[in-house]
């Protein structure tokens, strides 16, 4: 049985791994490589204390220069919403999975 979830079976392939206590309830493990998701989890947690970073750096009055007229003054909500009218979640979404793409 696994430790973290008494009422699951442990999972066969995390035994040997940090923190092994069997907490795997999706059984994520079944289908990919362990390595591939230790990678993953270290690479999307990276990007989002970097998405972090970035929407702090906004609200402390961090920008990028030359900025257009119509973004001073911005928040980091206020950027968001923006942004969304403007179109360029379309482009965010394509360099996203470009990078993507190319890591795996």
């Amino acid at each position: 049985k696994s430790t973290a979830l008494p009422f699951l079976e442990y999972p066969p392939n995390l035994k040997g791994y940090v923190g092994d206590a069997g907490f795997d309830p999706l059984r994520f493990s079944d289908f990919a490589p362990m390595d591939f998701l230790r990678e993953a989890e270290l690479k999307h947690g990276r990007m989002a204390m970097l998405a972090w970073t970035g929407f702090c750096a906004v609200d402390c009055g961090l920008h990028i220069y030359p900025m257009p007229e119509a973004y001073e003054g911005l928040t980091s909500v206020t950027a968001h919403d923006a942004l969304v009218e403007y179109g360029a979640m379309g482009q965010l979404f394509l360099w996203i999975g470009l990078a993507e793409s190319l890591n795996t």
